[in-house]
């Protein structure tokens, strides 16, 4: 493979724990852009259900503020027309489709693509035309298909596909699903892919 400029990381509401464990594994000098999308999960509760006295904490902020705790990299929930910047972690926002186009991203509101958005597809096709063998895809645990049409657009277009192995994963549908479809260059447990990914870059 040509060297990586790009990771892209799928996963779904139930996998992001696992995305908080990659990114404590990634070192504060990774040089690469990583941008991570995946159906969100809940992230604020009914104000009914909250204590008296107590505010709804702003939308997003609970899972952007969990990665970011995790993420020794700065990271960011992304806005329309950001740059992908190296040695960033880029968050799809809740609600839309995360793109690559050229050197910046852009958010879309199309439709929902197995029943999410952002979706994972929607990401990894578009990186896929955007930088092709030089795109490292990872798929993560989730409960759901999203992720398996993407990881083989990234296939089809010569870039080097991860997986997380399904017996480490807290829900195995997403990289069973990848795996069932796509050729994959390495099917790692959870706790090896920070270092595999690492490897690749030096």
């Amino acid at each position: 493979m040509k060297a990586p400029q790009l990771i892209v990381v799928g996963t779904s509401g139930g996998g992001y724990g696992a995305v908080e464990e990659l990114l404590r594994g990634l070192p504060a000098d990774f040089p690469l852009p990583v941008a991570i999308a995946g159906q969100r999960p809940s992230e604020s509760r009914d104000v009914e259900e909250l204590p008296i006295g107590v505010e709804p904490p702003p939308q997003g902020a609970p899972l952007v503020e969990r990665l970011r705790a995790a993420s020794r990299l700065p990271l960011r929930e992304v806005e329309d027309k950001d740059p992908v910047r190296g040695g960033m972690v880029h968050v799809a926002p809740a609600d839309y489709h995360l793109l690559v186009e050229d050197d910046r991203f852009a958010l879309s509101l199309d439709e929902h693509v197995c029943h999410a958005r952002p979706s994972v597809d929607v990401l990894f096709e578009s990186a896929a035309w955007a930088r092709g063998r030089r795109l490292v895809a990872v798929v993560l645990g989730g409960a759901s298909f999203d992720g398996a049409r993407g990881a083989e657009q990234v296939k089809r277009h010569g870039g080097h596909l991860v997986v997380e192995e399904p017996a480490s994963a807290g829900q195995r549908t997403m990289p069973e699903a990848a795996l069932a479809r796509s050729a994959v260059d390495r099917v790692l447990p959870l706790d090896e892919i920070a270092a595999y990914l690492l490897g690749l870059v030096r």
